[in-house]
């Protein structure tokens, strides 16, 4: 990966096992996962597949999920470059701020 030597994992998961992964954490944690979560079940996912590169110092490099919905099948990666290397990070004009959640319900309604 980007010259990197990685160990590449591979799996399935449904949202039951991630609901039930995060059971002991605060209150505030599950609220945000549960969020995460009913936006996948607003689309009809019950299901993820999912890949994760880790580097030799344990970083995740890539991550990759895969799953279908009821209106098709979806394909998200994010590969992280640049690991803890110092940033600059400036909020955005509220013009240029979405809600996913939001797009995606827009996505479902037909």
């Amino acid at each position: 990966m980007e010259g990197e030597k990685t160990a590449h994992y591979k799996g399935t998961v449904t949202l039951d096992q991630i609901r039930e992964s995060y059971q002991d954490e605060d209150a505030a944690a599950r609220k945000r996962r549960d969020k995460d979560l009913s936006m996948y079940e607003g689309l009809g996912v019950d299901k993820l597949a999912v890949d994760l590169w880790i580097d030799q110092d344990d970083r995740t490099r890539r991550f990759r999920t895969r799953g279908a919905a009821d209106k098709g099948r979806f394909d998200l990666t994010m590969t992280f470059f640049d690991c803890d290397k110092p940033v600059t990070v400036r909020a955005p004009a509220a013009k240029d701020v979405v809600d996913p959640a939001q797009m995606m319900k827009g996505a479902t309604s037909g």
